[in-house]
């Protein structure tokens, strides 16, 4: 990912949550997630809370 700012990020996640490159109720690695895109997890982190607007994503503790 070229550009590093949460609003690139968050347009990502939903581009592939739209897509369907994601499945419903698809367990994200935060740490696989963030090397996908080429992020480092605290920008990942920030931005995925902002896409907690989207009813296609939501935010659960880790189990571990």
């Amino acid at each position: 990912m070229n550009e590093t700012t949460q609003p690139a990020i968050v347009q990502s996640l939903r581009e592939t949550i739209l897509a369907g490159k994601l499945s419903p109720s698809q367990r994200l690695v935060e740490a696989q997630l963030a090397q996908w895109l080429g992020v480092s997890r605290t920008l990942l982190r920030d931005s995925y809370r902002q896409q907690l607007s989207l009813p296609s994503l939501h935010l659960l503790a880790d189990a571990t």
